[in-house]
């Protein structure tokens, strides 16, 4: 349920949803936007449920390292982080 959007600029999986998380540990930094800037508390990892568009299986996903920023105004996946690991 997390991705809102898939990135291809962004260079971090972020989500603004602690639920989401499976694992967390804290993390600060300030991530900054080309208009705005906001505040990170914790890093972790994601599982994702997607469905594989030409034989319709269901596929987990995982994505570690993801951001936790509550205040980001939208959850993103970064396609580059994506293709480094392997997805396809």
């Amino acid at each position: 349920m997390f991705p809102d959007i898939l990135d291809t600029r962004a260079l971090r999986h972020i989500c603004n949803d602690k639920s989401q998380f499976i694992s967390l540990e804290p993390y600060k930094i300030t991530l900054v936007t080309r208009d705005s800037s906001t505040e990170v508390i914790a890093r972790g990892t994601v599982k994702l449920i997607g469905r594989n568009p030409k034989t319709g299986k269901k596929r987990v996903i995982s994505l570690s390292d993801t951001l936790y920023s509550p205040g980001f105004h939208t959850n993103l996946v970064s396609y580059a982080t994506l293709l480094k690991k392997g997805g396809r």
